[in-house]
């Protein structure tokens, strides 16, 4: 048994919490920009499902948010909610070394550790764990803003639950290898990691790096996780061509540069795809493999295709994506986002339209290109259906439930979608209900 996780107070204080978690998320989205990328979103997604299938998690991650941020950060709320900074990646040196950061969250969320931080709360209300975490967040994002806590009367909080971090972060370590280890990825990937970070804020002559302000670094960290790296076999050594594309695209959107990469033909190919797509096929062309024929550059091949009036070959390679990765939405994501780039809108809204009338909406970009989509082509009911799973997604209900009204003012009294679209505001409307009476003198 990796750990027990302690009673918090029953469903509805969970259900507090978990609305909690995605005010907090919604409020760090308002305030810092994101990376709209679904390659990179995905990548991380499939990290995620490989560390939770293995180690039969399932404790739920409704959503992965990436912050166009070149400073390393992780974090997990409330709800199952996982945000990356894309500094992250870029400074991670290996696959199993992300990874880890990411198992290492998972242990925090299995175990209920901010969950637990909570429940010491106990006679706090919504606002005031809100704020605490909010707090917090900004510590973790801005040592230098720490006094905006002080100023609210919550920096004994904060200092509260950064010294009750410290207490769980040698068991997020120890469960988190653990999940490493269990889904193949090298168990040495979470110490390289861990020296990696001490090294990095020692460089640092600003206050460190943001994630060890909520998640403090020891020596002894450090030196366990090597000691538990040393008893298991050193295997997954073999390259991971996702990951260093994903790397080189992350440095690409972020006007940065690789140096000594073997993916620089990848940046080079994302560079020139606009404006001028038969080079990029070229760069494409002079990868070396494994990177060459990987899935992202298949990917990003049949975009250039596309753009070089290619269309046969384009079609042709997106269905052979399509077979090798019949349950994935990213090539219909990829496909769609293409077809609107060189204007053709109603191919593209019908594109991902069809993927989800018969598959669950992966994350809240793709209903925001939807509706995008939709609306570009004229079907300005559709869109405003899709907007309205959009803001549900982000947990802008006031927003959700106005387009979804809007919405339901064209459907056919009695018809199919008149029902779904009056179950989907009422299902809205409820909530919104429940987060007006948890609110103080609600």
């Amino acid at each position: 048994m990796l750990g027990t996780t302690p009673d918090l107070g029953g469903a509805s204080r969970q259900a507090e919490l978990e609305r909690l978690g995605r005010a907090v998320l919604r409020t760090l989205v308002q305030r810092s920009e994101t990376l709209d990328d679904a390659v990179t979103t995905s990548y991380l997604v499939d990290l995620v499902n490989r560390l939770r299938g293995a180690n039969a998690i399932t404790t739920g991650v409704q959503s992965i948010t990436v912050f166009r941020n070149p400073t390393v950060n992780a974090f997990v709320l409330p709800g199952g909610l996982i945000g990356v900074n894309a500094g992250l990646i870029l400074e991670a040196p290996s696959e199993s070394a992300l990874a880890s950061v990411l198992a290492h969250e998972l242990a925090h969320l299995t175990q209920r550790h901010v969950e637990r931080v909570f429940a010491r709360q106990s006679r706090s209300g919504l606002a005031t764990l809100a704020a605490l975490l909010a707090g917090a967040l900004v510590v973790r994002d801005n040592p230098q803003a720490a006094q905006a806590a002080v100023y609210s009367g919550l920096a004994a909080s904060v200092q509260q639950q950064l010294d009750y971090s410290r207490q769980n972060e040698r068991e997020a370590d120890r469960i988190g290898q653990k999940f490493l280890e269990n889904a193949g990825f090298r168990s040495a990937g979470m110490a390289e990691m861990l020296q990696h970070l001490s090294a990095l804020s020692g460089l640092n002559a600003r206050g460190g790096i943001e994630y060890l302000q909520t998640h403090p670094l020891t020596p002894n960290r450090v030196g366990e996780a090597w000691e538990r790296a040393r008893r298991q076999p050193d295997t997954g050594n073999a390259p991971q061509p996702g990951f260093a594309l994903v790397k080189q695209r992350v440095a690409h959107l972020l006007d940065q540069h690789l140096a000594d990469s073997p993916t620089a033909d990848y940046g080079a190919a994302l560079s020139q795809l606009e404006t001028d797509p038969e080079a990029s096929l070229v760069h494409l062309d002079r990868l070396p493999e494994p990177w060459r024929e990987a899935r992202y550059s298949r990917l990003l091949r049949a975009r250039a295709l596309l753009g070089a009036g290619r269309t046969d070959a384009a079609d042709t390679l997106f269905a052979e994506l399509e077979r090798d990765y019949p349950f994935d939405y990213l090539t219909h994501h990829v496909k769609a986002s293409e077809h609107a780039r060189q204007g053709d809108y109603a191919r593209a809204s019908a594109v991902l339209s069809r993927w989800l009338r018969t598959h669950p909406a992966p994350n809240a970009s793709m209903l925001r290109r939807t509706a995008q989509y939709h609306r570009a082509a004229g079907d300005l009911a559709e869109s405003q259906r899709w907007y309205g799973e959009y803001y549900a997604m982000r947990g802008d209900l006031e927003r959700a439930a106005a387009h979804f009204s809007e919405a339901l003012k064209t459907a056919e009294e009695g018809s199919n979608r008149h029902a779904r679209l009056s179950s989907r505001l009422a299902d809205v409307t409820a909530e919104i209900n429940a987060d007006n009476a948890a609110r103080p003198g609600g």
